[in-house]
């Protein structure tokens, strides 16, 4: 009996630990969505200040879009979590702004974004980037960013939210593709509508994952909600990845946060269907020779 009434506060010790550990001293603060003025001025700023705005903007205006002017095409959101570490705050803000481009005769839905961490430290860190939905399929969403100083086809950030609101509880998760049908404006997709929908309808969730897949496992950040890593990087040794760009019509060199990566040969879209193929050989644009797709915790072999 003496040893039961020994044993039973020693696990009460360790289940708290355990709680305050994993976080759940985190708080959120405030989650909103921002004033569209605002999100109007910004990318005002951003224009002039931001050259990865500027080159993602060159990239859309080369594909024949133009910015959108309409107040309902712009959406911006905001959400602050908090902790207490030894008797003192500390605070850290993701914010997104999303503003539609529009090409004429198109059903193609674009829009140019930029997400912004900071916390209470001073520590920032943004993320500029693109998002296109060929013929409005969300399904079909392609993402842009600048590396190494040029606009290169990615599958991090977006892919990463998609990921995440997928084990999301109630309408949340089935939102991504729910959200498309009532995101048209004037009969052309609107990011900006569709973003506000699944942020709505997702709440808290939305806000976790924009600043988790913001954050990307950083160290500074990563306190908030752990690690949502954004890809899988190859291996080295491993075999080439190409990917199909739908836009530019050609197969690129995967990005290296491509998930794609994750398997035993070439990885490819399917130029028709933008399905993802693993393949030994790909000859004229056509796989040739089916390869083994390994799933997401495996390796390059």
């Amino acid at each position: 009996m003496r040893v039961c009434r020994l044993i039973f506060p020693f696990f009460l010790f360790l289940s708290c630990l355990v709680a305050c550990v994993s976080g759940q001293d985190v708080q959120p603060v405030a989650t909103q969505a921002i004033d569209k003025a605002t999100v109007v001025q910004r990318f005002e700023a951003l224009s002039q200040e931001s050259r990865a705005i500027q080159l993602l903007d060159g990239e859309l205006r080369k594909l024949q879009f133009v910015p959108a002017t309409e107040s309902e095409r712009y959406w911006g959101h905001t959400s602050t979590y908090q902790r207490s570490v030894e008797g003192r705050q500390e605070n850290l803000t993701a914010t997104i702004y999303v503003r539609d481009y529009l090409k004429q005769n198109s059903k193609d839905g674009a829009a140019l974004g930029q997400i912004a961490l900071t916390d209470s430290s001073g520590a920032a860190k943004t993320y500029s980037f693109l998002l296109l939905a060929p013929d409005g399929d969300v399904k079909k969403a392609q993402e842009y960013a600048v590396f190494n100083g040029e606009v290169q086809l990615q599958h991090s950030w977006w892919t990463c939210v998609q990921g995440q609101l997928s084990t999301a509880a109630g309408m949340c998760a089935s939102s991504v593709l729910s959200c498309a049908a009532p995101s048209l404006i004037a009969g052309t997709f609107s990011w900006a509508a569709y973003l506000g929908c699944v942020a709505g309808n997702c709440g808290v969730a939305f806000a976790k994952a924009l600043l988790c897949c913001a954050c990307n496992g950083s160290a500074w950040c990563s306190w908030i909600f752990g690690n949502c890593s954004q890809g899988v990087a190859a291996t080295s040794g491993g075999p080439t990845c190409t990917v199909w760009d739908p836009y530019t019509k050609k197969y690129v060199p995967c990005p290296p946060t491509h998930e794609g990566l994750r398997c035993s040969g070439q990885t490819v879209t399917d130029q028709q269907t933008l399905e993802v193929l693993c393949c030994l050989a790909v000859v004229n644009g056509v796989c040739k020779k089916p390869a083994q797709w390994l799933g997401p915790n495996q390796r390059n072999p």
